[in-house]
């Protein structure tokens, strides 16, 4: 497999292509078809694990960023939590993404998640649909323990958080 098949490939399977107006529908396996259009990309709990799926999702938007989209759309339904590195790689990638960049939220996007909408410029969220309570995977320690790490590690998510929000033109103060 080409390297610039794998993008179309996941581009086939994890999102939907729409038209600029008054245009046809266009082949989402197809990166010469991108420009202009909106490209529509499901983020969910499969992100967390990192590795392939995250590295996959890097190509991805590699491809969107030289195709020249007119906007992407992240709909998150991520919830749980993770480890740092993995929340800071998945940020990495969407505070990189190409811009315009919309967060989609149907349902919920807790834990990583609502870090995932701060990485986008425009939060929308469906009438439901609830957003917050970003933090870490906690690892086990001995009752009455505290793991400095930890606080370490959720220090330093926090003011990417806040970061991410004031960077958006997101309000810092509820991140």
């Amino acid at each position: 497999m080409t390297p610039r098949l794998l993008p179309c490939l996941l581009a086939a399977s994890l999102c939907q292509l729409f038209p600029a107006r008054g245009e046809d529908a266009a082949d989402p396996a197809d990166p010469a078809a991108w420009k202009g259009r909106v490209l529509s990309v499901s983020l969910t709990n499969e992100l967390l694990e990192g590795g392939r799926y995250l590295r996959d999702l890097e190509l991805l938007l590699a491809e969107a960023d030289k195709a020249g989209l007119a906007a992407l759309v992240f709909e998150i339904e991520i919830g749980g939590a993770a480890d740092l590195e993995t929340q800071a790689r998945m940020l990495d990638l969407l505070v990189e993404a190409p811009s315009p960049s919309f967060a989609w939220i149907r349902s919920s996007a807790t834990g990583p998640g609502a870090l995932a909408a701060l990485a986008s410029e425009t939060i929308y969220l469906a009438p439901n649909a609830i957003i917050g309570g970003a933090g870490l995977q906690r690892p086990p320690t001995k009752e009455g323990e505290t793991d400095a790490n930890y606080l370490r590690d959720l220090s330093i998510l926090k003011a990417r958080a806040r970061s991410l929000a004031s960077g958006n033109g997101h309000r810092p103060e509820v991140a």
